[in-house]
């Protein structure tokens, strides 16, 4: 018998962005993790550590992509952090293997704006 993670494609997007944050000079002392639910996607949540950025990333619900929905300080609810109408229809979709230009994406939104 196996185990089927759902959060196995966000564990390996986070673990480059950990390196990656590593290698980033910022004011910032921490990003903030949390964990992202939305029925099927199931994934992480990080904050910037002023908490004005915000990023939910999961592998798809309907494919193997990597969906990244980045936004502001009020544009997820609290209750999974699922993103707003207006973060959903601009979200960042990568391919089921660009993990590292999906984490990529990510640390530049966290630390730059």
């Amino acid at each position: 018998m196996h185990i089927y993670r759902k959060s196995k494609v966000a564990d390996a997007v986070l673990s480059i962005i950990e390196v990656l944050l590593g290698q980033v000079d910022s004011e910032d002392e921490y990003i903030v993790c949390e964990m992202y639910s939305n029925a099927r996607e199931q994934g992480y949540h990080l904050n910037s550590w002023d908490g004005k950025r915000r990023v939910s990333f999961s592998e798809n619900r309907n494919s193997d992509n990597i969906s990244v929905y980045a936004g502001g300080q009020f544009d997820f609810s609290m209750g999974g952090n699922i993103p707003n109408d207006a973060v959903y229809s601009n979200a960042r979709y990568f391919s089921y293997d660009e993990y590292y230009k999906s984490a990529e994406f990510i640390t530049a939104f966290l630390t730059n704006g």
